[in-house]
């Protein structure tokens, strides 16, 4: 079984905004077995909404991050506004027990911040997430937010990973032929003997969607759940994982095809 460290969230905090042609850069988080990435944009999205302050930036990493002894996030954010790397200390920090933490990295005007909130956890397993909408054609305009969070640190601060976000005038197209949700990041990390909830609050096209799914975390199997057996209008199917080996390998997989997450 692994110990895990799963990004939940990163903000900006200051008072100047972000605007769409200043976005460019890149968060990595460095390890002894890999390069992820948990910010990564290489060209002007002209599209997408300033970053105010408290916003969240988005994280897009391919998977949590197994035990390293050497653990750094790399920071050449916003032009550069925001560089440098922050060494995560983890046998410093980690107590044994599932704890949630922050790091911040200072814009080098000193008017800013970008903090990384994340969780260690020891014997932990991995969910994937799917979430699809069912009774619905292609949805010119899906906008809302997907969470999760686990029941071992639902009492901690900043414990909440977010899946997706997108704002009332800035929503997604989703496909009929999947109805499939997509998802800025859709794997967390998860300790064995807890529960994955999933907090699902959306809009299509002027239609409402919310569920709370709750899954018992295994160390693999595929269950899948539906928020009305009688009328479903939302599914979710979570995939469990719990091989460190396996893990690692879906996170080489995932580097070699990084992609950026485009809102519409």
């Amino acid at each position: 079984m692994a110990s895990l460290m799963e990004v939940y969230q990163i903000r900006y905090v200051g008072n100047d905004e972000v605007k769409p042609i200043d976005q460019i850069g890149t968060i990595k988080l460095i390890s002894d077995y890999h390069v992820q990435y948990l910010y990564n944009v290489q060209e002007v999205m002209p599209w997408n909404p300033s970053i105010k302050d408290r916003d969240p930036i988005m994280v897009n990493v391919g998977s949590p991050t197994p035990r390293s002894a050497s653990l750094y996030i790399e920071f050449d954010l916003f032009r550069s506004a925001y560089k440098g790397t922050i060494m995560v200390d983890w046998e410093e920090t980690f107590s044994g027990c599932v704890s949630s933490w922050d790091e911040r990295i200072e814009s080098r005007d000193g008017l800013g911040d970008v903090v990384v909130y994340f969780g260690l956890m020891p014997n932990a397993t991995v969910a994937e997430v799917e979430v699809k909408l069912l009774d619905t054609s292609a949805c010119e305009d899906v906008y809302g937010v997907i969470s999760a969070s686990n029941s071992a640190a639902s009492s901690l601060p900043i414990c909440q990973s977010l899946l997706f976000l997108a704002e009332a005038d800035n929503g997604v197209y989703v496909d009929d032929d999947d109805g499939i949700i997509p998802l800025s990041k859709s794997r967390v990390a998860v300790p064995l003997d807890t529960t994955l909830s999933l907090q699902i609050v959306l809009n299509c096209d002027g239609e409402d969607y919310s569920a709370i799914l709750e899954f018992d975390a295994e160390k693999e199997g595929e269950f899948i759940q539906l928020d009305d057996p009688e009328a479903p209008t939302i599914q979710v199917k979570v995939t469990w994982d719990a091989d460190r080996a396996s893990i690692n390998r879906t996170i080489k997989k995932c580097t070699r095809g990084l992609r950026n997450y485009i809102l519409r």
